[in-house]
Formats: structure tokens, sequence, C-alpha cells
């Protein structure tokens, strides 16, 4: 298979951090009987933030999922491994069986999970790559801009950023840190209405409302002598604040442009990814998407060769049952039990909101248990080592697909299904994107955290936010604090419809009023702006939501 060949081209196996694109070296070691900790590399600059140091905690996490179960009137009951899965193709029967599987895997696994159900009629298989992550993939495939490394991001002379990518990924600072450092007129763009991390940097701060991306961006695109617009009549809320950015920019000899597509932000993800890509292109450079993993853009590339359903399809009212391994689907999406998305079973390192919707839990590794190929920079390969082996008779989630399909009576896996993750799809450019209406007053938006990874709480993708930050933060600026009576660390119910989440309130003077942000990754965050199945474009859609705020047991 083409992925095996490639791998033998990699630099040295070393375990690494997967959770973000930066992909940094770690080591995990001995801290107690069955306790282990995150050692940080000894190499100058190879990382690591916050993030990967705990993964050695969730190694060993006393929630740790270790057997399946069963949950029978709201208890799970343990079963063995063999009756679990022989329940699960019970269940199935003749309907068929969809699994959705964590797009944040190495190339391996997809390729062999892939194989598996490209031998069985009745199944289907999904990458769960977030939503958005996936359109902005698709739009800088598209553009055919080069994609940049880490490493590279020194040797650009100025820098487009798109929303926080600071906080995506901590480590690609450096870069542009290191650029800053040896030409102080380096210009650094940022369009992010949030006013997250990396706006705080920026030399222009090109002036967005809530949802207005691609407008900002078509803006400055013109400014810069790139004639493309995708807004579908959107425009720019400052025009002024374009120019000048786009002058800054126009001298660029070499322009990286970093984007991160940040959830409920409703705006046109696929376009922007795309319109991005030819900026760069314009100006000598190219794009680096921060992912929520290191894989996404290799499970984008072989979802499209290899025949996998969309994750809106997945989703979507069927005769299948869902089998979900890996990922925490429901909290990506917003979606509770309660929802109309019935989980058959769902294998996770830990518990989450997909396993508690779950009939059927089944253990499977976590980040750091598995080695394998991962795609970085959309043209150079790296071959990772697991940090720790998995616990005895945890299964990957390849593993639990092959066994099934044994049961199934599959002898073995499709041979043909293998692809080529380094090789780059060929897509057209997109259409432009309908203009969006203006934006409803108080409007949520969900920003990044250095500290978070993925979505939910404890998943396999290692979200671990609640444990140290079980109260999210909530900024909001000072002309909307005084007008709800909130104090600054006040307690505050943030309600949107039924839902509710309470926050600790952070009084932020750059934001501007009609705009609050919650970090995205908080428990229950995503779930004040579920996504929405959009059949027509075969997608899932999150946009912006009104909010009302009030404070919470006497604002103490």
């Amino acid at each position: 298979m083409m992925i095996a060949s490639q791998a033998q081209k990699t630099e040295g196996v070393l375990p690494r951090c997967t959770l973000c694109p930066a992909c940094c070296e770690l080591s995990v070691a001995p801290n107690g009987p069955d306790i282990w900790r995150t050692e940080y590399p000894l190499g100058e600059g190879d990382g690591l933030c916050p993030r990967g140091s705990v993964l050695g905690e969730l190694l060993g996490h006393r929630r740790r999922i270790l057997a399946p179960g069963k949950r029978v009137d709201g208890q799970v009951r343990q079963l063995q491994m063999d009756q679990a899965y022989r329940e699960i193709l019970d269940a199935a029967g003749r309907g068929g069986i969809t699994f959705i599987l964590d797009p944040n895997l190495p190339c391996e696994q997809l390729s062999e999970a892939a194989s598996w159900v490209q031998a069985w009629p009745e199944a289907k298989l999904c990458f769960a790559v977030e939503p958005a992550e996936r359109e902005l993939l698709l739009g800088t495939e598209a553009s055919g801009a080069e994609y940049l490394s880490g490493r590279e991001l020194g040797d650009c002379d100025g820098f487009l950023m798109i929303g926080d990518v600071f906080a995506a990924n901590p480590i690609c600072a450096r870069g542009v840190f290191d650029r800053r450092k040896a030409g102080s007129r380096t210009p650094i763009v940022v369009i992010d209405p949030a006013l997250g991390t990396t706006a705080k940097f920026a030399t222009h701060l090109v002036i967005t409302d809530v949802g207005g991306e691609l407008g900002a961006l078509t803006a400055l695109a013109g400014a810069v002598g790139v004639d493309i617009d995708l807004t579908g009549g959107q425009t720019s809320k400052d025009s002024s604040s374009a120019q000048a950015a786009g002058a800054a920019l126009g001298g660029c000899r070499k322009l990286a442009v970093l984007i991160v597509a940040e959830y409920g932000r409703s705006a046109a993800w696929r376009e922007v990814g795309y319109l991005a890509g030819a900026i760069a292109k314009k100006l000598g450079g190219g794009v680096a998407p921060q992912t929520n993993g290191a894989n996404p853009l290799a499970a984008v590339r072989l979802s499209q060769r290899m025949g996998t359903v969309s994750l809106a399809s997945a989703m979507s009212p069927s005769e299948h049952v869902r089998v979900v391994l890996a990922v925490d689907v429901l909290g990506m999406l917003g979606w509770s039990s309660a929802d109309e998305a019935k989980m058959l079973a769902a294998a996770a390192g830990l518990p989450n909101v997909t396993t508690d919707a779950a009939q059927i839990i089944l253990p499977t590794t976590i980040p750091g248990e598995i080695g394998g190929t991962y795609l970085l920079t959309g043209q150079r390969s790296i071959l990772v080592s697991p940090a720790l082996a998995a616990p005895a008779g945890v299964p990957t989630p390849a593993e639990i697909i092959a066994a099934l399909a044994g049961m199934a009576g599959i002898a073995k896996g499709d041979a043909s299904a293998g692809a080529d993750p380094l090789k780059r799809l060929k897509l057209k450019a997109p259409k432009p994107h309908p203009a969006l209406g203006e934006p409803k007053p108080l409007a949520l938006l969900l920003g990044r955290q250095a500290a978070q990874a993925g979505c939910g709480t404890l998943t396999g993708h290692g979200s671990w936010e609640a444990a140290i930050q079980p109260v999210p933060p909530l900024r909001i600026s000072p002309q909307d604090a005084r007008g709800m009576k909130l104090k600054h660390l006040g307690a505050a119910n943030v309600a949107c419809g039924a839902r509710c989440v309470q926050a600790r309130v952070y009084i932020t003077p750059e934001l501007a009023p009609g705009a609050v942000v919650l970090p995205e990754g908080a428990s229950g965050t995503r779930a004040l702006i579920p996504s929405k199945i959009d059949s027509e474009n075969d997608t899932l859609v999150a946009a912006p939501a009104t909010v009302a705020i009030s404070p919470a047991n006497g604002n103490d």
C-alpha cells in the first residue's frame, strides 16, 4: 500500500502529540503505580503546549473505559467483547451499519477501516471531520496554494491570520514571533470578530461583524489585487481597515495565511479557504490550516477517494444503526442524547456525550497509545510511535471494525481501498456563498483556548478543560455588561432557548458590543449552538445564536 512505502521515508520515529498540527515530541514516564506523566522534549523549540502535557494523566485516568458494557434500565452492565459485538450485529440486522470514525487516527487505521467496510455490502464508513474544518480544507485544496509547515513560518515576511490560530496551535506562534523579532515591520493582519489571543498581537485588525469573515477577507483580497468575490453580495463592515491591512501586505514576497475554522461562526469556510489560498498564491506564500487534530487533511483526501459517506449523511435519519469509534460526535455537533441521534454503540477511552447516549459502550485506544503515519502540512508524512502501550485487551478502532466484519462473514478487507493521502485533491472553485443577514444583538461566538483540544469533556481527543476550568469564561464588552448588571468575575447564566450554561464574567474592553464569547470546548457550550443538517449541500452548519444573559447566584 502506498502509505507503507511513504512511511519509510519519514523522519525518526518518535512519540508525538497528535492533538494539533504541531505534532510536538513527547515522552511518557511512570509517576507511580499505574500513574503516568508526560515529559517535555529535550530539544529546543520542540513544544509541548498544555494540551499534550496531560496525555500521560489520561492514559491512567480513573474513569478509563476498559471493558464493554450495555445500558439496561439506566445502569451499565458489563459484557464480554464477543457478546457486545454479537449484540451490535443483531441490532443492525438487514438495516445495515454505519461506522463513524475519528479522523485523527493514523492513515493506516483509516485505510484499514475503509478496506473492511468496502468489502462489507451492509456497512458504511464516515470520517467525522469537524464540519467547518472539512469545508475549510476542501477550499484550501481547491485553491492550489502550497501548504506551509511550522518551520517555514519564520521565513515569511507577512502574516494573515483568520480566527484564533494561536489558541488552535500554540506552537505556530513561535515562527510568527521569530520573524517579527528579526523584522520589526513585519505585518500581522488578523480577521477575528471574537478578538481572541491572536488579535492581541495584530499590527492591523480587519474589523468584521459576527459571521463576516468572508466579507472582510474579500475586501482584503481586493486591496492586494485578487479579484475574486464569493460573498454573494455581502459587504465588509469596515472597508477602510481592510484597505489599510491590504496596503501593509501588498509588498510581501512570501505571505503566510494561517486559518482556523472556528465552531458556530456561520462563515462560509470553503469559500474562506479558497480565497485565502488565492491571496497566499498572489503574494508568493502558502496556507497553514490549524485543525483539531494532526490528520484531518489526510482524512478529507482519503474520504473523497474511498467512497465514505459524509457526516451529514451518517447523522441523518436512517435504518442503519450507528457505531461511533473514538470520537465524541454528539459533543462535536452540540447534540445530546435527547436529540434525534440514536447511537447503538460508542467506543471511547473516556466517557463523553456520545457514550452517555449509546446503548453499548466499548473500550478503545486514545491518543498516545497508537502509532502510524500522519500527514503534516499537506505534502509531508511523519511516522509516529506510541508513547505507551494500550491496556491489555483494548482494541484500536480499526480492530473493532475488523472483528465485527469477521463475525458478519467478511473474510478479508478490500485491498483496493488504499489511497495516497499525499496526493492533492483536484476540486473546482466553490460557488458564491449566500449573503448573510444582519447579525442579531447579543450574538454568541465560541472561541478556542490553548488548553483545549476537540470537543466535549475528557473525550478521545484529549479534551480536559472541565478538569481545570469547570466554569467557562464569558467575554463581554463593558457596555453590554453594564446593561445586564454583570460584574467582572461574577457568575452569569447564558441561555439559548431551553439550553443554559453558567459562566464566569470577564469584561473585555476590546470586544465590540453585541457579541459575547464562550470557549467552544467547555462542557455544554456547543449545545448552545447545535449543528443542523443541510441536506441540500450535504453538510452540517452551526450559525451564531442570540443568547440571553442574566446574573447567577447573586453575581457573587
